[in-house]
């Protein structure tokens, strides 16, 4: 009797061990996805924020256009 206890006794020990360890890999895995996520918001941010210049910026070609062919056209 006292055999099998302490084999029952190993048995949920090593259990353990082994939930444990897979709750830190899942940990890790979680802390990657976290990490990578964030990379992915910074990188969505600075994409929107050259959006925002490059339309900014478009605008300040069509005017500078613009008034460039009003002038050719009072010059004409």
């Amino acid at each position: 009797a006292v055999q099998q206890q302490q084999a029952a006794t190993t048995e949920i020990s090593n259990s353990i061990q082994a939930v444990s360890k897979s709750a830190q890999n899942v940990s890790g895995i979680i802390h990657k996805v976290s990490e990578g996520s964030g990379h992915t918001l910074e990188a969505s941010s600075n994409v929107l924020e050259t959006a925002k210049s490059m339309t900014e910026n478009s605008f300040v070609l069509k005017d500078s256009v613009d008034k460039f062919l009003s002038d050719m056209t009072a010059i004409s």
